[in-house]
């Protein structure tokens, strides 16, 4: 009897033991399901191919508010700032260059090389800088609308009338002499003008507005102020952006269609469609554009050469800045994210986030950026960025 019960409690416990391993391994089951839920889909491991870049380190700079970060602008090794009546270059420490009067109540700023117009937007004043002093300051009896600065620093200003034709007005590097004006009395309001990189041209874009219907018109000048072409595009589409590269003369964008042109030619050298194009810029190799191709989408980068067609397109993201190119590179602010991608080897080199929002981004050195945040204006080193 002793031996029956012994043996009857010795398979209880067995059963009982199977019961908790079995309940066990289901716990461990449904934990490693829970798990792998929580992991996400796949884990990227460093590619060994890819170099190992070390986050750029925000070197120095000084504190700004928002209101003073929306009217300064990245310039040379420092930065310009714009209040309604003063100009002032500051270095990257805060201390002031060089100042001088500005009456800019909507400032506005185009550069290139070493130079810097500030003007008033649908105002009349306007002041060329260098990275050393004011050239030279001005004011229009019309409203500016546009202008274009060579890396030499030819200077033309677009002046809107009060009869809606508008006037291109060419001024001489340095000094600031105006030395001729361009009329278009035949037509209307002036969209945009363009100094090529390679010519010694500049390229306006207008529409007619005097007959029954709009039509875009583009006209190339020397120098010299003499016309030397004209192109009427059958296409009706209103395209006042302007670029250059090799394969053709003028390079023209709108809100969502492309297209390259010749003077010597009626039909475009190519045409290419997006949803929608934030902005378009030349560099050394060729064309590039912030576009996209389905409303809603992230701003992507668009690449075009000589040897190849379009590229894909290569993300930036949703609120972006204008792109600042260096050679084969392009910084971009994204929201709070500053990126920096190789022209050359089409990939990005960094996408970093600096936890506070980017308002403008330029190049200080080859390896430097100089970055405007709404809490300050900062210097990035790219040093040890490898390409």
């Amino acid at each position: 009897m002793v031996n029956q019960r012994r043996t009857y409690t010795a398979a209880r416990r067995s059963r009982a033991s199977l019961i908790v391993l079995i309940v066990l391994a289901l716990l461990l089951m449904i934990a490693a399901i829970v798990l792998a839920a929580s992991l996400p889909d796949e884990i990227d491991l460093p590619d060994e191919t890819m170099p190992v870049l070390a986050q750029p380190v925000l070197d120095t700079g000084y504190e700004v508010d928002q209101l003073q970060a929306q009217n300064t602008w990245p310039h040379g090794e420092g930065a310009v700032r714009l209040t309604n009546n003063q100009l002032t270059y500051l270095n990257i420490q805060g201390q002031e260059i060089f100042s001088g009067q500005a009456e800019l109540t909507a400032p506005f700023c185009v550069q290139a090389g070493d130079y810097l117009l500030a003007a008033d937007r649908d105002g009349h004043n306007y002041v060329m800088i260098d990275k050393n002093r004011v050239l030279y300051s001005g004011n229009l009896a019309g409203r500016i609308v546009g202008a274009a600065v060579r890396e030499d620093g030819w200077l033309a200003l677009i002046e809107d009338q009060t009869d809606g034709h508008g006037i291109v007005r060419v001024y001489e590097p340095v000094t600031g002499l105006k030395l001729f004006d361009c009329y278009f009395p035949e037509s209307g309001y002036v969209l945009n003008v363009a100094f090529s990189p390679n010519e010694d041209v500049f390229d306006v874009a207008l529409i007619n507005t005097d007959g029954s219907s709009v039509q875009p018109v583009y006209k190339r000048y020397g120098l010299d102020g003499k016309e030397l072409g004209q192109l009427m595009p059958e296409d009706a589409t209103i395209m006042p952006m302007l670029a250059y590269d090799s394969f053709s003369q003028i390079t023209a964008a709108g809100q969502n269609f492309i297209t390259g042109m010749d003077y010597n030619n009626d039909q475009p050298v190519y045409v290419k469609n997006f949803s929608e194009i934030r902005t378009m810029a030349d560099y050394d190799d060729g064309l590039l554009l912030l576009a996209n191709e389905r409303q809603g989408d992230k701003w992507s980068l668009y690449l075009k050469t000589e040897l190849d067609n379009w590229s894909d397109g290569y993300e930036a993201g949703e609120d972006i800045t204008l792109p600042a190119i260096r050679g084969n590179r392009l910084a971009i602010g994204s929201g709070t994210r500053i990126k920096v991608f190789d022209l050359k080897k089409r990939e990005w080199l960094l996408d970093q986030n600096l936890a506070v929002e980017i308002v403008r981004v330029g190049f200080a050195t080859d390896d430097a950026l100089t970055v405007v945040t709404q809490d300050g204006v900062h210097r990035l080193s790219l040093s040890q960025m490898e390409e």
